[in-house]
Formats: C-alpha cells, sequence, structure tokens
C-alpha cells in the first residue's frame, strides 16, 4: 500500500464543529510490515501539557491521533503523538464497549517509532507515527485494514477536531465509518 497524494483533515470532528482554521494535510504509506502516518500541520500555537506518556492527551494540548483496525477484527488500536513526542498507545476490545474497560487497561506495548519536527517561525508541525503491524496482527500480515487520522488542534480553550473523514456524530472510535486500506 501506498498512498502517495497528500490529503487533508477537511472534516470537523465534533458534534457542534469549530471552523478548521489550521489545516492538516497527511499521507498513509505502507511496506515492509509497517504502517506509516505523515502529517504537516499549521499550528500559530503549538501547545500541549502532557508530560509523560499515557495521558489522556486528547485533553491536554495538541495531538494527533491515529486509529488502526484489521480487517475482520472488532479489536482497535489508538496511538497519538504530542508535539513534544509525547505518546498515547491504547489497545480497543470494540467500540461498543471500551468505555467500561478502566483507561489504564488498555494501555498496549506497540512499539512505535514517531518523529516530530516543529518550525515556529514557519508555524509548521510536521509528525510520522510508524507501526510494526506484526505486532498488531500478530505476524499475519493483514491484507486489509481500516484507518482514521484525527487531530485536536487548541489555539485557545475550545480545540479544532479535524478528521480524514466524516465521523457521525464527531465520534471517532466507529471503525464502521472509517476509511479501508489494501496492502
Amino acid at each position: 500500500m501506498n498512498k502517495s497524494s497528500l490529503r487533508e483533515l477537511s472534516y470537523p470532528a465534533a458534534e457542534r464543529p469549530v471552523k478548521i482554521r489550521q489545516r492538516t494535510v497527511f499521507r498513509l504509506s505502507g511496506g515492509n510490515g509497517q504502517l506509516r502516518l505523515s502529517a504537516l500541520m499549521q499550528s500559530d500555537t503549538v501547545m500541549t501539557r502532557a508530560e509523560e506518556n499515557n495521558q489522556r492527551l486528547w485533553e491536554l494540548g495538541d495531538v494527533l491521533e491515529f486509529f488502526i483496525q484489521l480487517a475482520g477484527h472488532d479489536d482497535y488500536y489508538e496511538f497519538q503523538l504530542a508535539p513534544n513526542g509525547r505518546t498515547l498507545k491504547l489497545h480497543m476490545p470494540n467500540d461498543r464497549t471500551f468505555r467500561t474497560i478502566p483507561f489504564e487497561k488498555r494501555f498496549c506495548n506497540v512499539q512505535l517509532q514517531v518523529r516530530n519536527l516543529i518550525s515556529h517561525r514557519r508555524r509548521l508541525v510536521y509528525s510520522e507515527i510508524t507501526v510494526p503491524l506484526a505486532e498488531l496482527d500478530g505476524g499475519n500480515r493483514a491484507a486489509k485494514i481500516r484507518c482514521l487520522v484525527g487531530r485536536y488542534h487548541y489555539p485557545a480553550d475550545i480545540p479544532e477536531i479535524s478528521a480524514s473523514t466524516h465521523m457521525p456524530g464527531g465520534e471517532f472510535h466507529n471503525p464502521a465509518a472509517w476509511e479501508e486500506f489494501e496492502f
């Protein structure tokens, strides 16, 4: 799989959406057992209060989110990357019951590779999240996946929330609405 064209996070993803002023373009690419999300984000105010990994990053400031579900599975993964390199790695059993499981019990130990480059002068943040697919599918080489890319950007107290596809009700945790990709 190689999505060579850049795409924009153009869908407001909240029940009462805030106009998206800080744009994001992204690219998904895959090969050698890895899936990579590369994103370039406009940001007048790069901000996070995250101090360690596995905090609720979306509540603490700017964050890039990457959701992945392997074809034929109910479970899925959520990976988040803050501008300061802090990550959140979650494994959800499904989109119906995950909220009944304590937050800390959803943590997973997938060995992501992440990278951030910040240009305050140009008001840009470049982020990459590389996921080793063998850790998600036990080495079975999934042929299809569903993905969603999301972003929380905090220019003020109320975040601009955007997504790679329309999310009914503004809910990211809806794999049926995510895009499907083949390898």
